[in-house]
Order: structure tokens, then C-alpha cells, then sequence
């Protein structure tokens, strides 16, 4: 319950120095900024096209980004298909406790109930499965 009084106290300080700086702003009038003279560095950026520099960098970004997604989609594909073979390698189905490692759980033999009938399908006493 303190540490609430004591966040609400600190954001309506805050609230309160915001406010009062926003009153203060409009007093700064153009007039003084006239005062400053202009030296060559001022007109020299003054002078670089910061639209053109912008939209090369947005532009080169987006082809970067790109890039490194199609980069991360091979690698995902790389990682999926060692997987696909480890686990082909294992002769084990994937159930999602970690069978795909070499180092898996073994498979348990069927039970006698549990018998391989005719054309491969499984059957469980007399129902199949």
C-alpha cells in the first residue's frame, strides 16, 4: 500500500514539473534565436538533403531486414531437416518428450493383447484400431 501512496505522490510531482515547464516554453520568443549568428557549419547542414539521406536508409534497412529473414527461414529449414533425420536415423516417431535425441526412451514391445494382423492393421482382441 506504501509503495502505491509513494508512486502516485512521484507521478503527480512529475505531472506537476511537466506542467509548469510547458507554461515556461511560450516565453522563449523567435526574437533571441535571431540573436545567434550563423557560421558555415550551420549553412553547410543546412545545405545536406536529410529527405534523400532518410529514405536511402529506410530503404537499406528494409532490404537488410529482408535479407536476414530469408536467412533465419534457411536456417529454420537446415534445423528441420537435421531433426527429420535424427529421427529417421532413430527409426523412432516424434512425441514431443525429446524421442528425437539418440539418447531417447526406447520403444516398448507390443503386448500380447496387441497383435499385428493381416495387411499390417493392428487389433486389440477382436476390435481393430
Amino acid at each position: 500500500m506504501y509503495d502505491l501512496i509513494l508512486q502516485l505522490v512521484f507521478m503527480a510531482g512529475l505531472g506537476a514539473m511537466f506542467y509548469l515547464v510547458a507554461r515556461a516554453v511560450p516565453r522563449v520568443s523567435d526574437g533571441e534565436a535571431h540573436l545567434y549568428q550563423h557560421g558555415k557549419l550551420d549553412a553547410w547542414l543546412g545545405s545536406l538533403p536529410l529527405e534523400q539521406v532518410d529514405a536511402f536508409l529506410n530503404s537499406s534497412l528494409e532490404k537488410a531486414l529482408r535479407k536476414a529473414k530469408i536467412g533465419v527461414l534457411k536456417v529454420d529449414n537446415l534445423v528441420t531437416a537435421y531433426l527429420n533425420r535424427v529421427k529417421s536415423a532413430n527409426g523412432k516417431p516424434a512425441n514431443g518428450n525429446g524421442s528425437l535425441l539418440a539418447g531417447g526412451m526406447a520403444e516398448t514391445p507390443p503386448s500380447d493383447e496387441t497383435k499385428e494382423g493381416e495387411g499390417g492393421e493392428r487389433k486389440n482382441g477382436n476390435r481393430n484400431i
